[in-house]
């Protein structure tokens, strides 16, 4: 088994891995897609795919990618559950992710829609300006 310093260097091992396929990954998704919101929600759906942690063992406090827990509890059974735990807690993080970006898109639309309204001047029968 592995000791604790080992999981540490192997999530520093995959973080820096991910931090090196993201820049390829945004310059493709940018060359292929020319449309916004399908782009971003690629984008949205490889981060959160990529960086959704979970317990590879129940009996462990240790964390790895839900992705790869997924995938090696698929080709053999380590729990009766299989992969759904991995699964499910990897659909969880997905939907609450394009949760989080779509109330941020829309709260940015009506602020800027806010900030962008002039603020309506009506005249007097005089001719002077009246807020």
């Amino acid at each position: 088994m592995y000791t604790q310093e080992n999981y540490i260097w192997g999530l520093v091992a995959y973080g820096l891995g991910v931090l090196l396929v993201m820049p390829a990954m945004f310059g493709v998704t940018g060359f292929i897609m020319p449309w916004k919101p399908l782009r971003r929600l690629l984008r949205i759906v490889f981060i959160t795919l990529l960086l959704t942690p979970v317990y590879a063992y129940r009996d462990t406090s240790f964390l790895a990618p839900a992705w790869i827990v997924a995938a090696f509890e698929s080709v053999r059974k380590t729990s009766p559950e299989g992969s759904a735990l991995a699964l499910t807690t990897l659909s969880a993080a997905l939907v609450g992710a394009i949760f989080a970006v779509i109330a941020f898109y829309v709260a940015r639309h009506f602020w800027r829609k806010k900030r962008e309204t002039p603020e309506k001047v009506t005249y007097t029968r005089a001719g002077s300006p009246q807020s």
